[in-house]
Protein backbone atom coordinates (compact mmCIF):
# COMPACT_ATOMS: atom_id res chain seq x y z
CA UNK A 1 0.00 0.00 0.00
CA UNK A 2 2.72 2.09 0.54
CA UNK A 3 2.78 2.92 -3.69
CA UNK A 4 -0.65 3.99 -3.34
CA UNK A 5 -0.03 6.42 -0.44
CA UNK A 6 3.50 7.87 -1.76
CA UNK A 7 1.06 8.75 -5.02
CA UNK A 8 -1.52 9.71 -3.00
CA UNK A 9 0.61 12.30 -1.22
CA UNK A 10 1.08 13.98 -4.86
CA UNK A 11 -2.36 13.75 -5.83
CA UNK A 12 -4.14 15.55 -2.76
CA UNK A 13 -1.60 18.58 -2.84
CA UNK A 14 -2.24 19.62 -6.53
CA UNK A 15 -3.53 22.65 -6.64
CA UNK A 16 -7.10 23.36 -7.10
CA UNK A 17 -6.96 27.55 -7.16
CA UNK A 18 -8.32 27.87 -10.29
CA UNK A 19 -10.82 24.93 -11.02
CA UNK A 20 -14.57 25.67 -10.62
CA UNK A 21 -16.54 24.76 -7.31
CA UNK A 22 -17.95 21.48 -8.69
CA UNK A 23 -14.45 20.18 -9.83
CA UNK A 24 -12.78 21.08 -6.77
CA UNK A 25 -16.06 19.58 -4.95
CA UNK A 26 -15.54 16.11 -7.08
CA UNK A 27 -11.61 16.29 -6.41
CA UNK A 28 -12.27 16.71 -2.75
CA UNK A 29 -14.73 13.94 -2.36
CA UNK A 30 -12.26 11.62 -4.17
CA UNK A 31 -9.53 12.16 -2.09
CA UNK A 32 -11.46 11.70 0.95
CA UNK A 33 -12.42 8.39 -0.43
CA UNK A 34 -8.98 7.28 -1.15
CA UNK A 35 -8.24 8.35 2.25
CA UNK A 36 -10.86 6.31 3.83
CA UNK A 37 -9.73 3.08 1.34
CA UNK A 38 -6.36 3.70 2.92
CA UNK A 39 -7.18 3.79 6.21
CA UNK A 40 -9.34 0.80 6.07
CA UNK A 41 -6.68 -1.13 4.17
CA UNK A 42 -9.35 -1.82 1.06
CA UNK A 43 -6.64 -3.46 -0.87
CA UNK A 44 -9.16 -4.32 -3.69
CA UNK A 45 -9.93 -0.95 -4.43
CA UNK A 46 -6.92 0.81 -4.44
CA UNK A 47 -6.00 0.87 -8.02
CA UNK A 48 -10.11 1.77 -8.99
CA UNK A 49 -10.08 4.54 -6.24
CA UNK A 50 -6.85 5.91 -7.22
CA UNK A 51 -7.34 6.28 -10.55
CA UNK A 52 -10.58 7.98 -10.33
CA UNK A 53 -8.60 10.31 -8.15
CA UNK A 54 -5.76 10.98 -11.04
CA UNK A 55 -8.52 11.95 -13.55
CA UNK A 56 -10.47 14.29 -11.34
CA UNK A 57 -7.70 16.15 -11.27
CA UNK A 58 -7.18 16.23 -15.08
CA UNK A 59 -10.61 16.39 -15.94
CA UNK A 60 -9.96 20.35 -15.80
CA UNK A 61 -7.56 20.09 -17.95
CA UNK A 62 -9.36 19.07 -20.89
CA UNK A 63 -12.45 18.87 -23.29
CA UNK A 64 -15.00 16.99 -21.36
CA UNK A 65 -15.87 13.53 -22.58
CA UNK A 66 -12.26 13.75 -24.14
CA UNK A 67 -10.19 10.59 -25.25
CA UNK A 68 -9.73 8.72 -22.27
CA UNK A 69 -6.31 9.00 -20.49
CA UNK A 70 -4.25 6.20 -19.10
CA UNK A 71 -3.50 5.74 -15.26
CA UNK A 72 -1.39 2.93 -12.90
CA UNK A 73 -1.39 3.26 -9.15
CA UNK A 74 -2.65 6.71 -10.02
CA UNK A 75 0.05 7.72 -12.36
CA UNK A 76 -0.49 9.30 -15.82
CA UNK A 77 1.18 6.97 -18.30
CA UNK A 78 2.46 8.87 -21.41
CA UNK A 79 4.10 6.11 -24.04
CA UNK A 80 4.02 5.46 -27.55
CA UNK A 81 1.19 2.76 -26.88
CA UNK A 82 -0.88 5.63 -24.19
CA UNK A 83 -1.34 8.59 -25.52
CA UNK A 84 -3.42 11.88 -24.66
CA UNK A 85 -6.21 13.77 -25.89
CA UNK A 86 -4.81 17.28 -27.73
CA UNK A 87 -7.36 19.27 -25.76
CA UNK A 88 -4.99 18.07 -22.35
CA UNK A 89 -3.22 21.30 -21.32
CA UNK A 90 -2.07 20.99 -17.88
CA UNK A 91 0.82 22.83 -18.12
CA UNK A 92 4.16 22.44 -16.02
CA UNK A 93 3.36 20.81 -12.92
CA UNK A 94 3.63 23.17 -9.38
CA UNK A 95 4.54 20.50 -7.58
CA UNK A 96 7.44 19.16 -9.85
CA UNK A 97 8.83 22.82 -10.31
CA UNK A 98 9.39 23.57 -6.77
CA UNK A 99 10.81 19.74 -6.44
CA UNK A 100 13.47 20.94 -9.25
CA UNK A 101 14.22 24.11 -7.55
CA UNK A 102 15.32 22.21 -4.25
CA UNK A 103 17.14 20.25 -6.19
CA UNK A 104 18.91 22.64 -8.33
CA UNK A 105 19.96 24.23 -4.78
CA UNK A 106 21.45 21.37 -3.64
CA UNK A 107 22.99 21.07 -6.65
CA UNK A 108 25.02 24.33 -6.56
CA UNK A 109 25.80 23.97 -3.19
CA UNK A 110 27.90 20.88 -4.50
CA UNK A 111 29.52 23.48 -7.25
CA UNK A 112 26.66 21.86 -10.15
CA UNK A 113 24.72 24.24 -12.21
CA UNK A 114 21.19 22.39 -13.11
CA UNK A 115 18.99 24.23 -16.03
CA UNK A 116 15.37 22.97 -16.93
CA UNK A 117 15.84 23.75 -20.49
CA UNK A 118 12.57 21.70 -21.61
CA UNK A 119 9.82 20.96 -19.44
CA UNK A 120 5.69 21.74 -20.46
CA UNK A 121 5.60 21.47 -24.05
CA UNK A 122 1.52 21.19 -25.19
CA UNK A 123 0.39 19.18 -28.09
CA UNK A 124 0.45 21.73 -30.72
CA UNK A 125 4.01 22.42 -30.08
CA UNK A 126 5.25 18.78 -29.71
CA UNK A 127 3.40 18.35 -33.17
CA UNK A 128 6.02 21.11 -34.70
CA UNK A 129 8.83 19.53 -32.96
CA UNK A 130 8.39 15.95 -34.22
CA UNK A 131 7.22 17.32 -37.92
CA UNK A 132 10.57 19.04 -37.74
CA UNK A 133 12.49 15.86 -36.42
CA UNK A 134 10.63 13.61 -39.53
CA UNK A 135 11.69 16.10 -42.33
CA UNK A 136 15.27 15.98 -41.25
CA UNK A 137 15.48 11.89 -40.24
CA UNK A 138 12.90 10.45 -41.45
CA UNK A 139 10.04 9.13 -39.39
CA UNK A 140 11.83 5.84 -38.41
CA UNK A 141 14.56 7.50 -36.79
CA UNK A 142 12.75 10.14 -35.29
CA UNK A 143 10.15 7.79 -33.74
CA UNK A 144 13.47 6.73 -31.54
CA UNK A 145 13.82 9.64 -29.48
CA UNK A 146 10.85 12.01 -30.43
CA UNK A 147 7.27 11.58 -29.49
CA UNK A 148 4.40 11.25 -31.48
CA UNK A 149 1.98 14.20 -30.89
CA UNK A 150 -0.44 12.87 -27.75
CA UNK A 151 1.95 10.46 -26.51
CA UNK A 152 4.83 13.30 -25.06
CA UNK A 153 5.54 12.98 -21.32
CA UNK A 154 5.91 16.84 -21.72
CA UNK A 155 2.51 17.35 -22.64
CA UNK A 156 1.82 15.84 -19.26
CA UNK A 157 3.88 19.23 -17.29
CA UNK A 158 5.96 16.47 -15.56
CA UNK A 159 8.42 15.67 -17.89
CA UNK A 160 11.79 17.63 -17.10
CA UNK A 161 14.82 17.91 -19.25
CA UNK A 162 17.74 19.03 -17.38
CA UNK A 163 21.24 19.66 -18.89
CA UNK A 164 24.68 21.69 -16.45
CA UNK A 165 26.36 24.74 -17.47
CA UNK A 166 27.17 24.09 -20.95
CA UNK A 167 24.11 24.68 -22.71
CA UNK A 168 25.85 23.02 -26.39
CA UNK A 169 24.84 19.96 -24.51
CA UNK A 170 21.59 20.18 -23.72
CA UNK A 171 19.62 17.40 -25.28
CA UNK A 172 22.96 15.49 -26.65
CA UNK A 173 24.84 12.56 -25.92
CA UNK A 174 27.51 14.98 -24.92
CA UNK A 175 25.89 15.43 -21.27
CA UNK A 176 25.70 11.42 -20.44
CA UNK A 177 29.14 11.64 -18.84
CA UNK A 178 28.97 14.90 -17.29
CA UNK A 179 29.43 15.63 -13.23
CA UNK A 180 25.68 17.30 -13.45
CA UNK A 181 24.81 13.79 -15.55
CA UNK A 182 26.18 11.64 -12.97
CA UNK A 183 24.74 13.71 -10.09
CA UNK A 184 21.26 13.61 -11.37
CA UNK A 185 21.41 9.67 -12.02
CA UNK A 186 22.36 9.34 -8.32
CA UNK A 187 20.44 12.02 -6.61
CA UNK A 188 17.18 13.13 -8.59
CA UNK A 189 15.08 9.74 -7.06
CA UNK A 190 15.42 12.42 -3.76
CA UNK A 191 13.41 15.06 -4.95
CA UNK A 192 10.57 12.86 -6.85
CA UNK A 193 11.87 12.24 -9.99
CA UNK A 194 13.18 9.41 -12.12
CA UNK A 195 15.10 8.63 -14.96
CA UNK A 196 12.85 8.14 -17.57
CA UNK A 197 14.71 6.66 -20.48
CA UNK A 198 17.46 4.84 -19.37
CA UNK A 199 20.00 2.72 -21.14
CA UNK A 200 19.51 -0.57 -22.55
CA UNK A 201 15.74 -0.05 -22.23
CA UNK A 202 14.86 0.90 -25.66
CA UNK A 203 12.86 -1.89 -25.85
CA UNK A 204 10.74 -1.49 -23.08
CA UNK A 205 10.15 1.95 -23.09
CA UNK A 206 10.25 2.94 -27.14
CA UNK A 207 13.25 5.86 -26.79
CA UNK A 208 16.99 5.23 -26.73
CA UNK A 209 18.74 6.45 -23.80
CA UNK A 210 18.03 10.02 -22.80
CA UNK A 211 20.23 11.12 -19.81
CA UNK A 212 18.46 14.35 -19.36
CA UNK A 213 14.96 13.25 -19.79
CA UNK A 214 13.40 12.98 -16.09
CA UNK A 215 9.79 12.47 -15.22
CA UNK A 216 8.46 13.48 -11.70
CA UNK A 217 6.72 10.97 -9.69
CA UNK A 218 6.58 12.24 -6.20
CA UNK A 219 7.61 10.12 -3.24
CA UNK A 220 7.42 6.73 -5.13
CA UNK A 221 10.24 7.92 -7.50
CA UNK A 222 12.80 5.98 -4.54
CA UNK A 223 10.74 2.67 -4.72
CA UNK A 224 11.10 2.77 -8.68
CA UNK A 225 14.65 4.04 -8.22
CA UNK A 226 15.49 1.39 -5.72
CA UNK A 227 13.84 -1.67 -7.90
CA UNK A 228 16.09 -0.99 -11.09
CA UNK A 229 13.09 -0.83 -13.49
CA UNK A 230 11.58 1.54 -15.90
CA UNK A 231 8.22 3.45 -15.31
CA UNK A 232 6.34 0.64 -17.38
CA UNK A 233 7.94 -2.63 -15.91
CA UNK A 234 7.38 -1.61 -12.17
CA UNK A 235 3.63 -0.08 -13.33
CA UNK A 236 3.54 -3.36 -15.68
CA UNK A 237 2.11 -1.73 -18.71
CA UNK A 238 3.60 -1.73 -21.99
Amino acid sequence: MTDYQDVFNMLKNHDLSDFTADEEAAVQANIAKMQAVLDNKQVDLLETTINELAASIDAHYMVENDVAITYKKGLIIANKNNCMPSSYAPGESAQAAVAFSQMAADAANEGLSLNDFSTYRSYSGQKSLYDRYVAADGQEAADRYSSRPGCSEHQTGLAFDIGGSNSAAWAETTFDDTEEAIWLANNAYKYGFILRYPPGKESVTGYMYESWHYRYVGDIAKTIYDSGKTLEEYLEVE
